[in-house]
């Protein structure tokens, strides 16, 4: 049985492996969603300010809503998602509803070589070693073929990502362009009196 417990050990890196990926894309999707809200949020107050020129007490009152609709992002789709516990029977269970043929094997097995004579659950304790290596040694030949990174789908994550991207490039392509606007706008949305460039002239005639 140990030899089979030290073969089963190459499905828990298999595991790790998903996990790994998962948390992966926790992260970039919680990024991403944050930077898109960002840039959002540029982009609206700069055109509101730009056209009405907003008091200053009106964009300090943006600016806290801003503040706060990032920290609620960054708590809701990157600290919370990052400190969610996946374990071995998560990601097994995931992995069989991905691969239906495997018909409950890998968590079985999973649980069978976690269990012990004198572990918590006394019931594994009767179960036949000859039985556990065989259920373990079925489980390695079901799964040897599978290819446990194909159950974890990152289109629609690298699609925000792809969105967040876009919106910094325009956004740092417009600051490049214009760097007084940018400068200005900096300045305004944390309450400055800063002023826009004049675009009234007034011709005295006579």
């Amino acid at each position: 049985m140990a030899a089979e417990l030290a073969r089963f050990q190459e499905i828990s890196v298999r595991l790790d492996g998903i996990r790994g990926s998962i948390k992966r894309l926790f992260l970039i999707d919680g990024v991403a969603r944050l930077l898109l809200a960002i840039g959002v949020f540029v982009v609206a107050t700069f055109i509101l300010d730009y056209v009405f020129i907003l008091p200053s007490a009106i964009r300090l009152l943006f600016l806290i809503g801003g503040v706060a609709g990032f920290s609620w992002v960054a708590a809701k789709r990157i600290a919370y998602p990052m400190g969610v516990k996946i374990s071995d029977d998560d990601l097994a269970i995931f992995v069989e509803r991905h691969f239906p043929e495997l018909k409950d094997r890998l968590i079985s097995a999973l649980q069978l070589a976690r269990a012990t004579p004198d572990a918590a659950d006394r019931s594994a304790g009767f179960n036949s070693p000859e039985l556990v290596d065989a259920l373990i040694n079925d489980a390695l030949q079901a799964t040897s073929q599978l290819d446990f990174k194909s159950v974890v789908i990152s289109q629609h994550v690298m699609k925000i990502a792809m969105w967040a991207g876009a919106l910094l490039l325009l956004l740092g392509t417009g600051a490049v362009a214009s760097p007084k606007l940018a400068s200005i706008y900096a300045k305004r949305v944390v309450g400055s009196p800063t002023r826009w460039p004049q675009r009234t002239y007034l011709k005295i005639l006579g």
